[in-house]
């Protein structure tokens, strides 16, 4: 699917002529790799915000390089860096790090997702920032926080799933240890993250003062599994894996298999949904009968719950149930491939997009829930190549002109 990136930028301007970008005149700077970090920026790239991203001369943002590609990027970069400058330059220098001082000191927000103490090393200490830029904002994703036992562990996604308990509640009870597929703790850390780092802006109207702020992913996980914590404590027992069932298939709740072998997810959370449910699939009988007429029968009674359903709706094909259930204001949907899923109308209408890179070669977009918002305007540009900006950033920003570019270059300082 291709959209005409111009005249896209257009529409969103003329749907609300009264509203710029909300974070317009904002610059951020960015020292990130993979997924929670580059995630942050891209919120905030994708409100309006001037975001400079500066990555390592070999081969840059980690996730550039793993597979599969798009216009020889990983998609890990692809996702996460639009609307972003690429400077390539080395930090070890030492006129590298005066180049990304200098743009720090320049910039409202810093962002980075180093292990603690690198900025410090690096001369980007926030103690030392905040002397010379009192309102610059700080936010730090983190595998652990600081200051506590863990904060030198590193921390990655799947660590972080596997020690919060979520790889033995997701799949079914005699599964071995189970991943979320997506990036779910990473991509959790972010958005509390950008959240945070608003919410430090707003402060900064009212004080002038900027502050530091660290969002680890530990936190994250904890919130995602708040709610089987919260059982546990509750219970002292461990929660149970449900497969696609939420709690328990006695909601009912859960995916079950049709006809043609595809499945219908339900998501049944009252009584009265369930009695819906009954009448609108011509058993009312089963609203009535003790063993599930309250929610905390059929919990009680979920696996028999389970075999009536799947014993019906292996009668018609999954498209006939989805239909009938929709029709009756009930909660479900099709269990989809993710093929399935980007042909959908809607979603490829509202969400999937390609953008033209500096390359030439267009690349695949998925807008952000973000990007929806009156003049947030997300299909400016695309993710850029490695070191796109450096050149047009140390013009714009310093002044220096094509011999001092081409010294640094040959210096090894920048690409």
């Amino acid at each position: 699917m291709s959209i005409d990136i111009e005249s896209t930028a257009a529409s969103a301007d003329e749907a609300s002529p009264s509203l710029g970008r909300a974070l317009e005149g904002i610059r951020v700077v960015e020292l990130c790799n993979y997924v929670a970090g580059p995630l942050v920026g891209l919120v905030l790239a994708d409100l309006g915000a001037e975001v400079i991203k500066i990555e390592r001369l070999d081969g840059g943002d980690d996730g550039r390089l793993l597979p599969p590609f798009l216009d020889g990027d990983g998609y890990f970069f692809t996702e996460c860096n639009r609307n972003k400058e690429s400077v390539a330059l080395d930090v070890r220098t030492d006129e590298g790090r005066r180049i990304a001082r200098e743009l720090i000191l320049r910039a409202d927000i810093v962002l980075d997702n180093f292990r603690n103490g690198v900025m410090e090393r690096l001369g980007f200490g926030y103690e030392a920032l905040r002397a010379e830029n009192p309102g610059l904002i700080a936010c730090s994703v983190t595998g652990f926080g600081e200051d506590n036992a863990y904060a030198d562990r590193p921390g990655y996604d799947p660590i972080l799933q596997a020690m919060s308990g979520l790889m033995l509640v997701t799949g079914f009870p005699d599964d071995p240890p189970v991943r979320v597929g997506p990036s779910i703790v990473d991509k959790t850390a972010a958005i509390w993250a950008a959240g945070t780092v608003l919410a430090a802006l707003y402060q900064r109207e009212k004080t002038g003062l900027g502050q530091r702020v660290n969002v680890s992913l530990l936190a994250a996980a904890v919130h995602i599994m708040t709610q089987d914590i919260l059982t546990h404590l509750a219970t002292g027992n461990e929660p149970r894996r449900t497969g696609g069932g939420q709690g328990a298939r006695g909601g009912p709740a859960g995916s079950f298999l049709a006809g043609d072998g595809k499945y219908v997810q339900l998501a049944i959370g009252n009584d009265r949904l369930y009695a819906k449910f009954c009448e609108a699939v011509g058993h009312p009988e089963l609203a009535e009968d003790p063993k599930f007429a309250q929610m905390r029968d059929r919990v009680a009674n979920s696996d028999e719950m389970g075999r009536i359903i799947d014993d019906l709706f292996s009668q018609q094909p999954a498209g006939h149930w989805v239909e009938l259930l929709i029709g009756a204001g009930i909660p479900c949907g099709p269990v989809n491939k993710v093929s399935e899923f980007v042909a959908d109308p809607e979603v490829a209408r509202q969400f999937i997009w390609e953008i033209g890179r500096s390359t030439g070669n267009p690349v695949p977009q998925v807008r952000t829930p973000l990007s929806l918002l009156a003049g947030s305007d997300a299909e400016r540009t695309a993710p850029p190549v490695h070191g796109e900006h450096t050149h047009e950033v140390l013009r714009r920003e310093f002044g220096y002109g094509d011999e001092q570019i081409a010294s640094l270059r040959d210096a090894g300082v920048v690409h």
